[in-house]
């Protein structure tokens, strides 16, 4: 059994319940809270986008269900890769979208967009064609015109 306590000593009987409900929460979800630091952003390797896979397999462990990092984030994760250059990095966040979300156009057309960085050009049009097969998205069309040019 996990137990902790705390003393709020500035606090009345009708200002507690909402700190201290608050606080309990987080004491017991706080296995939850993804913790990054400057330096998980620094280099060029699968090591930031492991650390995310792993934490989010001990959060579905704790809960009980499988819970996937969310689409959102970890496409932001890459393309913050891709401006630094890291493209080890932004594969392994862009692959990991598509693993966990295969019937997202947008996961298909952000790996394209890998592969356009790292002028992989059939590569790209792979994942544009992907892209579109889920989705007609004017933005992923004009890319794949453009490469088939």
């Amino acid at each position: 059994m996990r137990y902790a306590s705390k003393f709020y000593a500035d606090d009345t009987h009708s200002s507690a319940p909402l700190i201290t409900e608050f606080d309990g929460l987080r004491f017991i979800f706080g296995f939850y809270r993804l913790k990054l630091t400057e330096s998980d952003f620094e280099t060029n390797s699968t090591a930031l986008p492991e650390k995310i896979k792993k934490h989010f397999a001990n959060v579905s462990r704790q809960m009980g269900y499988t819970i996937m990092p969310p689409e959102e984030m970890i496409n932001s994760m890459g393309y913050q890769a891709l401006q630094r250059k890291h493209l080890v990095a932004a594969e392994a966040f862009f692959k990991q979208n598509t693993v966990n979300y295969p019937q997202s156009w947008n996961v298909y057309d952000s790996y394209g967009d890998y592969f356009l960085a790292k002028k992989d050009k059939a590569a790209a049009i792979a994942q544009f064609e992907k892209a579109l097969s889920l989705e007609n998205n004017a933005e992923t069309r004009e890319k794949l015109e453009a490469l088939r040019k």
